[in-house]
């Protein structure tokens, strides 16, 4: 299929991401540095780099926003994303009006489990992207550090060094920072 034509599945649009092998995974160098920089061992487990070949595949372009979820959760009767904590609590929905904030409508939903996430795919009629299939869909067509290529721009995603300072709304940096496969986010 042509990467240009995407397919909409239950409102949900998907792209294609072609067979072909893949560089996977983090240089021991880089992996080793993060995990120090971030005081978190698991860093270590992306190396070494290594070789995957997949077989062409969908997945979705953009993440799940929360008024997308809510579709997902007044269908199924689904647990809502809420946890009780000072940093969860802007992105909580209400447990008992089963709703979420109107300010985070756009927003992509969080506080969701990998359990919650499969649920949602399984309503979807889809299935979540593997570890490989996701790293490959965001990396693009060829290896590079960021997923529009190799040169660093804080314009293109949404960190500190770009000011922004908030979650932003599903695609608002798109296409600038899509990925070669247009995956964005």
């Amino acid at each position: 299929p042509d990467l240009a034509a995407p397919v909409t599945v239950a409102g949900t649009e998907f792209v294609y991401v072609p067979s072909s092998p893949f560089t996977m995974g983090t240089g021991q160098r880089d992996a080793d540095e993060f995990a120090e920089l971030g005081q978190r061992e698991s860093f270590r487990a992306e190396a070494p780099r290594h070789e995957v070949d997949l077989p062409g595949y969908y997945i979705a372009r953009l993440p799940v926003s929360n008024a997308r979820y809510a579709q997902f959760v007044t269908a199924t009767g689904h647990r809502v994303p809420y946890r009780d904590d000072p940093w969860s609590q802007p992105y909580s929905w209400d447990p008992q009006a089963r709703t979420f904030p109107a300010e985070i409508a756009d927003l992509p939903v969080v506080l969701v489990s990998w359990h919650d996430a499969r649920a949602y795919c399984e309503w979807l009629g889809v299935r979540l992207p593997t570890e490989a299939e996701w790293e490959k869909a965001a990396s693009g067509r060829a290896p590079q550090l960021w997923p529009w290529g190799d040169e660093w721009d804080e314009k293109r995603c949404n960190t500190v060094e770009g000011g922004r300072n908030a979650c932003l709304p599903v695609g608002a940096l798109s296409p600038a920072g899509d990925s070669g496969y247009r995956v964005a986010d």
